[in-house]
């Protein structure tokens, strides 16, 4: 029952983590762009 709950939490966290980088690549890529407009 625990080790079964334990890979319920495992795998949440992978998605959540997954999430979480996707959203650090998307901002940092913006942020890069931005980079390069600014700088002449």
């Amino acid at each position: 029952m625990k080790e079964i709950q334990w890979s319920e939490i495992t795998k949440y966290e992978k998605i959540r983590f997954e999430s979480f980088r996707n959203l650090c690549i998307q901002f940092g890529s913006m942020f890069a762009t931005l980079i390069c407009l600014i700088s002449p």
